[in-house]
């Protein structure tokens, strides 16, 4: 079982990893995709690489484009590469980081929390002071952060 303490640092060091990558790395693919421009680039004519794989001609030029659609399937897509001498590296590049996208998830759940709170409190003809509801909403957000709890991600204000 993962403490919450191991879970804390998997989640900075694997956001840490992955900003460092995104920064390292072009992000986008080029618009004929990876297949068609690195046989291009070795030199290699689709029926060559048809002969390769044990497959028609058309069927390459078909992958190709499906890549290029971004419709192609990853065991397709590792079995090209393969032939073209390539690693197939899948993954999934966070548009900010792990750590923010939490945060931010966490703000959001901890405002609609203390937000309902503080309007049944005024239904009861109760009244909430500004400041509690603020400093409720970081003690709340905070414990989110730290425990990221499966309801962190529970559809919220009619997501």
């Amino acid at each position: 079982m993962v403490t919450r303490q191991q879970g804390a640092l998997e989640l900075r060091q694997l956001s840490e990893r992955l900003v460092a990558l995104k920064q390292s790395l072009p992000l986008r693919s080029p618009p004929d995709g990876w297949l068609k421009i690195v046989r291009r680039a070795i030199g290699m004519r689709t029926n060559q690489l048809a002969k390769r794989l044990k497959i028609s001609q058309p069927s390459v030029v078909h992958a190709e484009e499906r890549e290029a659609a971004g419709t192609i399937s990853l065991q397709t897509l590792r079995r090209f590469a393969n032939e073209l001498d390539c690693e197939l590296v899948y993954f999934l590049v966070p548009r900010s980081s792990l750590l923010q996208s939490v945060e931010r998830r966490a703000e959001m759940v901890a405002r609609t929390e203390a937000n309902s709170i503080a309007n049944y409190l005024g239904l009861e003809w109760q009244v909430v002071p500004p400041l509690a509801v603020a400093d409720q909403i970081d003690r709340q957000k905070e414990e989110l952060v730290t425990e990221r709890p499966s309801r962190l991600w529970d559809p919220v204000n009619g997501e």
